[in-house]
């Protein structure tokens, strides 16, 4: 049963993982630029707060004002996403004498946090006879919610990546968590380990965490021969590649490895394309920090807007 099982919980892992990185995606059915630091665990509560300040449920939370006609909708997603994880976790509950403990507890703390809020709720409101609508209408307001699922989710990964393979018809998956568990080991360092797990490998994934891993030991010789290798057994351009290199930008030494391999033209393209997606990407950050700043400042006016009108007292200060 334990392959079926960790099988179960490799699905609500991957669909988990879409559903977490949704605030991050600048635009739909595109990964994040910021993926493998949410697959390494280095997300905070305010990145998630700061990129859902680009986000609404609706369309029609887009017509509420100038502003929200740049915030891109994911409610409808999210619903789906967040049923078929339900879904999911109600499946595995089939095998309950089968789970242990930890898991019965992730997939519980997992239904009732992604069950939280309704996530496609109406952009406007009758109250009384008024028409009432949001001041803010992004999805600021569930940084907390999503970064705490974000910490099931890493629990989650770690409770996957630590099982030991199965040979059988469910195989597959466990070579992708061997993957995330190398990347993991990787993002911390942890070079030695990683050569360890990655020598030898026929995987190009794997090759590519062991030229790098080498190099960063300083065992430059070694790593720059096996890396020559590598782009020499496989014809992908070097653009396609981008993953494996970026790292090493400005690096004389690599670069002349991936000019002598390939071609100036597709090393100089690979660079264009590395530079256009950081710089695409400090200008969504920018542009999600103005329209959070915007909400904030909107919402703290209409505060003191009303404070006049009834002479409260704000912050100590009456407003008359």
């Amino acid at each position: 049963m334990k392959p079926l099982i960790d099988f179960d919980l490799y699905n609500i892992y991957m669909k988990l993982g879409h559903f977490v990185e949704m605030p991050f995606l600048h635009v739909k059915h595109s990964p994040a630029y910021n993926q493998q630091k949410i697959f390494n665990g280095e997300v905070t509560k305010e990145d998630f707060e700061l990129f859902l300040a680009t986000k609404c449920e609706t369309e029609e939370h887009k017509k509420i004002d100038e502003v929200a006609k740049n915030l891109i909708p994911i409610g409808h997603e999210l619903t789906e996403m967040s049923q078929e994880i339900i879904g999911m976790i109600q499946k595995i509950y089939v095998f309950n004498k089968y789970l242990t403990a930890e898991q019965i507890m992730l997939c519980r703390m997992i239904a009732d946090k992604i069950t939280t809020y309704s996530y496609e709720d109406e952009a406007h409101l009758m109250v009384n006879g008024r028409l009432m609508v949001p001041l803010d209408p992004t999805m600021k307001s569930m940084g907390n919610m999503f970064f705490e699922l974000y910490q099931l989710y890493l629990q989650l990964q770690n409770h996957l990546v630590s099982q030991k393979a199965s040979d059988n018809e469910f195989g597959d998956f466990y070579q992708q968590l061997y993957k995330r568990k190398v990347g993991l080991l990787y993002s911390q360092k942890c070079y030695k380990k990683v050569l360890n797990m990655t020598r030898g490998k026929d995987d190009i994934i794997l090759q590519s965490y062991c030229f790098r891993s080498l190099y960063h030991l300083g065992r430059t010789e070694e790593s720059l021969a096996l890396m020559s290798e590598f782009l020499h057994k496989n014809g992908l351009f070097l653009i396609y590649m981008r993953g494996y290199f970026n790292e090493f930008k400005n690096d004389e030494t690599i670069k002349e490895v991936l000019v002598n391999t390939r071609s100036m033209d597709q090393y100089e393209k690979m660079e264009t394309c590395i530079e256009e997606e950081r710089d695409y990407w400090e200008h969504f950050k920018k542009a999600a920090s103005d329209i959070k700043a915007y909400y904030e400042n909107k919402t703290t006016q209409h505060i003191k807007t009303n404070a006049l009108k009834e002479g409260l007292v704000i912050n100590e200060v009456k407003f008359e």
